[in-house]
């Protein structure tokens, strides 16, 4: 007799129609590191597809995590400048061309 099948995880109709879909800036991180910061005005889905660092130019890692702020969507473009100016990401794009080569090559080789 089979095992019944059992999800990894579960997301809850009230997760998914309200944490997942609200204006966030969010984090990209790698132990001390922050790696990328940006905003979604819609959830989560900004980065998790379809994005054009994460995932996309540079791969996430088992360890990374990425930390999400809620806000309304008029105040994303103020916190995320604050975050940029606090955090000096790597990867958004006046830090990335700052960082010698092999910086960025060593950050981004698994």
């Amino acid at each position: 007799m089979e095992k019944p099948l059992k999800p990894n995880f579960v997301l809850t109709g009230k997760v998914i129609n309200s944490e997942l879909n609200k204006s966030l800036v969010y984090i990209w991180k790698r132990g001390d590191i922050c790696l990328y910061i940006g905003t979604a005005s819609k959830g989560v889905g900004r980065f998790l597809k379809g994005h054009h660092v994460i995932g996309n130019r540079y791969d996430i890692e088992d360890d990374d995590i990425i930390e999400c702020y809620f806000c309304e969507p008029r105040d994303l473009a103020n916190l995320e400048k604050k975050l940029i100016n606090q955090l000096l990401p790597v990867f958004n794009k006046r830090r990335e061309l700052q960082l010698p080569p092999e910086m960025l090559k060593s950050l981004t080789q698994t």
